[in-house]
């Protein structure tokens, strides 16, 4: 303990001599410390504090999975930076930093100027690596195009120059997300709140783009094309309050733009003749008016609102009806653009009510609309570019309503039991859909106690069950649907979940923690569809500390999620489908302090492993797995006070297999030219050094 409190000790022995001396001084105890200045005390008067850290770090082998999110996806080495600024004087300034040398970085600032105004700046960055091992004989941007001298054919074994052609392209997105924020404090009832933040997406996906005029006869190509989006959100916000009300003015704005309107690429086969286009995502606008407040009706009782209006709006310019000269529908297009426009109205209400000191009542109601205003239209239907359909489309402008009102109550018995229960009412009503209005009603109850100083409990229980209006098919749907389906989000259905968690300390120096979860969703009016799904959940985690110097965590979950989805090739045949998944992990690891307030060492251990397994009636589809090995070797050695030495080591294997990519070569398949991408496996080992200063 001596580290931690020398300074207040020196600080102590001085004031005693200078007290002491004081008995032969005319000076006042005010005038003597006017002066003091501790040499020993590492922040005072010292306006900015904070720790600092750099270093180099190097990775072994190149890995997009590896990458993925944190930015180490290449051999070599990586800059270490990270630092926590804070000024304290007039004004309050604290700066956060991680990540500074990778794609993953982050930077965070906040600043309080003369207790009025707050202002707060953003950014980071995301790095999402998907593949590095997908081929392909396109090239180009928003036009991707085949290499001159390709020879197309009815199917991929016929395209003799496709081996020759296959260039390596890298499916991935960075996101770049820059927010700055203010508030300003007028006076103790009135403020002011502004905020901006500029989202940009950039990279390269995989679409699958196909010519033909129907199923049997279609030809697809699995091609990578260029994404750059931005996304501009903006709020405005007055607040004022009184001493037993308070409320807000809020104005929101999002807008997003697309750099590309559509995209093209070359048939790869021999028929068409032609070059595909399809749209990209449209460029669109939303605007919303909020209108906030609470009141206190009793010091036991505040009644809370919510109101806002808003329109999503989307006129992006239509694309032709086809790019193939060869066709000429009957009929041009209806109008220019979608002239797309949705209004929305919320509206929520809320009233919490401490009845007695041990019974709290909450009653709310929450109301969520889209009126969806675009006008319907007939379009003429060419079927990716190749033929002239024979039917007409018409927009469906879809809208909806839902409203909830839940009522709940606590009581606490004995400061050592809490009990809940709640019942929730949701109406859901919807147009151009299969059911018109679904309700549903939940029930639920909580139990959780600390009927010891050791032994802390909880159960929550719910039961849901939601029934709809007829199910009836779209007849403007072509082809129609299959009457017998009804989809998940519509059917009705019955949900059971359960859970409870135990957290007990035995003795002092062990404590664990015990979680199950349970979840049930069955769907008994479904011929066609998903039927039943169920999910298990359990884990166990211990923290033991032997002695102070040495502490312990060792952990194992299990999850397991099984469902039935039954389907229909031509009725009155049904078919059966299972699917099987299960997820394990288990971690150890501890931190032991080899030298007291010198040197410090930890380790962690993580093994993860997935699996899922599809069956129709007799056939299965081969298992989809991932294994993970993750081992963390970290330390410290301070070097004094406010400097320390870090390393860092991190070792981890990864497996994965996957039926759907693995042994897929571009031509493995006839009529579809895919990527020829393989599951990611990779043995990886990171170890960096740096230095971190305290002051």
């Amino acid at each position: 303990m001596w580290h931690r409190n020398k300074y207040v000790v020196i600080s102590l022995i001085s004031v005693w001599f200078y007290a002491t001396d004081t008995m032969a001084d005319d000076r006042t105890m005010e005038e003597i410390t006017a002066n003091w200045k501790c040499e020993w005390c590492p922040y005072d008067d010292q306006p900015v504090q904070g720790e600092v850290e750099g270093g180099l770090g190097a990775v072994s082998n190149d890995s997009y999975k590896f990458g993925d999110y944190t930015g180490l996806d290449q051999k070599g080495a990586y800059a270490i930076g990270d630092a926590e600024l804070y000024y304290r004087g007039k004004h309050r300034v604290d700066l956060e930093a991680e990540d500074l040398g990778l794609d993953s970085r982050r930077i965070d600032i906040d600043s309080n100027i003369a207790g009025r105004t707050e202002l707060q700046l953003e950014y980071s960055q995301i790095p999402k690596l998907n593949s590095d091992s997908a081929r392909s004989p396109y090239a180009g941007d928003a036009y991707q195009r085949l290499p001159q001298g390709w020879v197309g054919d009815t199917t991929t074994a016929g395209m003799t120059e496709l081996g020759a052609s296959l260039n390596d392209v890298d499916i991935y997105t960075k996101r770049r997300s820059f927010a700055v924020s203010a508030a300003f404090h007028q006076s103790a009832r009135l403020s002011y709140d502004v905020a901006f933040q500029r989202d940009t997406k950039k990279g390269h996906k995989a679409l699958g783009l196909a010519f033909g005029d129907n199923f049997a006869t279609a030809r697809s190509a699995i091609v990578v094309m260029p994404v750059d989006m931005t996304t501009d959100q903006a709020q405005v916000k007055i607040n004022y309050k009184r001493k037993r009300w308070q409320g807000g003015l809020i104005y929101q704005f999002s807008k997003f733009d697309n750099e590309y309107d559509a995209y093209q690429w070359d048939n790869a086969f021999s028929q068409p003749d032609t070059t595909g286009q399809v749209a990209a995502e449209p460029d669109n606008l939303m605007q919303q008016i909020s209108l906030l407040g609470s009141y206190r009706i009793v010091q036991s009782t505040v009644a809370s609102a919510k109101v806002s209006a808003g329109q999503l709006s989307q006129d992006q310019s239509y694309l032709p009806y086809t790019v193939n000269s060869n066709l000429t529908p009957a009929n041009d297009l209806p109008r220019t653009s979608l002239d797309g426009k949705v209004n929305t109205f919320d509206f929520d209400f809320s009233i919490n009510s401490r009845l007695m000191d041990n019974l709290n009542v909450e009653f709310r109601y929450d109301q969520h609309e889209q009126d969806n205003n675009t006008d319907r239209a007939a379009y003429e239907y060419v079927r990716n570019d190749t033929t002239n359909s024979t039917f007409t489309a018409v927009n469906f402008p879809y809208s909806f309503r839902q409203r909830q009102i839940e009522l709940r109550g606590r009581y606490l018995l004995l400061q050592k039991h809490a009990f809940s229960l709640g019942f929730e009412h949701d109406i859901f009503d919807r147009t151009y859909q299969e059911v018109d209005q679904t309700k549903e009603n939940t029930a639920n109850a909580q139990y959780s106690s600390n009927l010891l100083s050791n032994l802390n409990m909880a159960l929550v229980v719910e039961h849901s069950d939601r029934s709809g209006s007829e199910y009836q098919t779209l007849t403007e749907i072509s082809p129609p649907e299959n009457p017998l389906l009804r989809k998940y989000n519509m059917a009705d259905r019955k949900q059971d979940l359960a859970s409870a968690s135990v957290s007990y300390g035995p003795i002092k120096q062990l404590d664990l923690d015990f979680l199950v979860h349970y979840a049930n969703d069955d769907y008994d009016n479904s011929q066609v569809g998903l039927k039943e799904s169920e999910e298990m959940h359990y884990g166990l985690h211990a923290h033991l500390s032997l002695i102070a110097a040495l502490r312990i965590n060792l952990g194992v979950a299990r999850t397991d999620i099984q469902s039935t989805q039954a389907g229909m090739q031509t009725a009155p045949a049904v078919w059966i489908a299972q699917n099987d998944e299960q997820v394990n992990v288990a971690n150890a690891g501890f931190d032991y302090t080899v030298i007291k307030n010198k040197l410090n060492i930890g380790l962690d251990y993580v093994y993860a492993e997935s699996s899922g397994e599809i069956s129709v009636d007799s056939a299965v589809f081969p298992e989809i797995t991932t294994e993970r090995h993750t081992i963390k070797l970290q330390g410290d050695y301070r070097l004094s006070q406010r400097s320390t030495l870090n390393a860092y080591y991190t070792y981890e294997k990864y497996d994965e297999s996957d039926w759907a990519v693995d042994g897929v070569a571009p031509n493995s398949m006839g009529s579809v030219l895919t990527l020829g991408e393989v599951s990611p496996s990779y043995t990886i080992g990171f170890f960096a050094m740096s230095y971190s200063y305290a002051f």
